[in-house]
């Protein structure tokens, strides 16, 4: 069949979406995305996915909470995993420059190898080394590269059922794989779990000699960092076992994949924007938002939940309110601001602002406690309002005026300085666009709190 016929078979057909969802579609699917633009398999694999509709949409929530539980489980029974995982990506970095100091040198003649060959003995034994070393060096790089691709590919093979064969077929399969071939616990409700498929296979998917090789090319290289820092990084990383490095990253590279997917999916469709603002949507998403998801995986995470909540529902906002939406998020928001993360800030407080506008539970969760308003006033009371990222100004600016608009949350903010930052606001720029919409927003609020 034709790769193109794939996403025509599924598309409004709700029976071949479930089949290739229960079968570990979406799976196979995700693994043959990548960022070529003109890759043809990648682009008919993501329209496939678009195109399963509910049942894509539910799966890939599955996938997403189950890797996010992963890393959390992962980082509570493992103290050094945050630790040894930055000095991975350290190595990785520091073996990236060394490659393409290597490629230079080679560009320029291997001007180390012509002067052993004019040197010493020791001096031409020394190149020699040098040269063996890098040939290992970049074997390492080549392994490391595959890591977790080698990882993902081994959990979905162990994930997709096996084809129908003779018992006596199966029998001498399971003599030489030494292990039967299990359909997921979950798969029932579609697709089931990569890490449940680890859990039931044992082990990382890799030979014991891709394990110790993964092991020796995740060790962080002390060339290019400070002392203290590179024996820290070396400590964090001999005290992690290499499986549960591995499931570590596989669980990231899952998610890398999934949530832009996922995002797409909310994007094009408003049926999927109900499906995420439900109790089993938030019971999947929100759990992305936790510490031990990397952090540029929960902005991922805050655009889609940006998608869901632009949806002009409120008791569907209100029901995503109520099973946590807003206190994950100020959390978040937190953070954001804490580490200067002005992007992902900026997120948080458009999600809040339609979560407030849209329902009297989202100020009311809002309000719950001081924390947030506090924060709100933090972002606001700035010396230098053009200074602030556009999003973040327009974002916390309107979402103030949207907790000020009504009860339970009017008299809360008022009472933290909410009037004074509604008067500043009020005087910003009136010849800037922004800025100017904002501040005539700010002055009829403060005629409707007087006249009230």
């Amino acid at each position: 069949m034709n790769e193109d016929c794939l996403p025509h078979q599924v598309r409004d057909n709700s029976a071949n979406a479930r089949d290739v969802v229960l079968h570990g579609g979406i799976e196979s699917l995700l693994y043959c995305l990548n960022d070529d633009d003109d890759d043809e398999l990648s682009k008919t694999a993501y329209s496939t996915i678009l195109h399963l509709g509910d049942s894509g949409v539910q799966q890939l929530l599955h996938l997403s909470r189950d890797a996010a539980k992963q890393l959390a489980d992962l980082h509570a029974r493992t103290p050094d995993l945050k630790a040894a995982l930055a000095a991975a990506m350290a190595a990785d970095e520091d073996e990236d420059e060394d490659e393409e100091d290597e490629t230079d040198e080679a560009a320029a003649g291997a001007p180390g190898i012509g002067g052993a060959r004019a040197g010493t003995p020791s001096t031409a034994s020394g190149a020699a080394s040098g040269a063996r070393d890098g040939a290992d060096k970049l074997l390492m790089e080549d392994i490391e590269d595959d890591i977790e691709t080698l990882s993902l590919n081994s959990l979905i093979a162990r994930h997709a059922p096996a084809p129908a064969t003779s018992q006596h077929q199966q029998q001498h399969h399971e003599q030489q794989q030494h292990q039967p071939t299990r359909r997921p616990a979950s798969a029932a409700v579609g697709g089931g779990s990569f890490f449940a498929a680890r859990a039931e296979g044992g082990g990382t998917g890799t030979s014991g000699a891709r394990d110790g090789a993964a092991s020796t090319a995740l060790r962080p290289s002390t060339g290019r960092r400070g002392g203290a820092a590179a024996a820290a990084g070396a400590g964090a990383l001999s005290s992690v076992p290499t499986e549960t490095l591995v499931t570590c990253r596989t669980a990231i590279a899952l998610l890398e994949r999934c949530l832009p997917v996922l995002n797409g999916t909310v994007y094009t469709a408003e049926a999927h924007q109900r499906a995420l603002l439900t109790e089993h949507g938030m019971d999947c998403l929100l759990p992305l938002l936790c510490d031990a998801v990397p952090f540029n995986l929960q902005e991922q995470a805050l655009y889609v939940l940006l998608n869901a909540t632009s949806l002009k529902d409120g008791k569907a906002l209100s029901l995503a309110c109520r099973h946590g939406a807003v206190g994950a998020i100020l959390a978040v928001a937190a953070v954001a601001h804490g580490i200067k993360h002005e992007d992902a800030l900026g997120k948080c407080l458009s999600v809040l602002e339609h979560l407030v506008e849209g329902s009297r539970e989202g100020r009311e969760k809002f309000c719950a406690t001081e924390d947030g308003t506090k924060l709100l006033m933090t972002i606001l009371q700035v010396g230098d309002v053009q200074a602030l990222n556009p999003e973040v100004r327009t974002g916390s600016a309107n979402l103030l005026l949207a907790l000020v608009s009504a009860e339970p949350s009017q008299k809360a903010v008022l009472r933290l300085g909410g009037r004074r930052v509604l008067e500043q606001i009020a005087l910003w720029d009136t010849k800037r666009r922004d800025t100017m919409v904002l501040a005539a927003r700010a002055k009829q609020a403060l005629r409707e709190l007087t006249e009230s």
